[in-house]
């Protein structure tokens, strides 16, 4: 995804693949934005509050004073 334009169309279909097959985190991210956080929390209320990658990483980070 670091390679793709700016403009680049962001869809689930074009960022969904790269999760999967790369774990690229950018991307979870990005689907977690665009599908929204409150959507997945409704679906899977035992993952409140759900954390993207950037926010669990920061969490542990503050948690082990790494």
């Amino acid at each position: 995804m670091q390679t793709w334009p700016d403009d680049s169309l962001l869809t689930v279909q074009s960022l969904a693949p790269l999760m999967i097959s790369q774990s690229d985190n950018t991307v979870t991210d990005h689907l977690i934005h665009l599908v929204r956080r409150e959507a997945i929390e409704a679906i899977a209320p035992c993952h409140r509050p759900f954390l993207s990658t950037r926010e669990a990483r920061e969490a542990l980070k503050r948690a082990y004073s790494i």
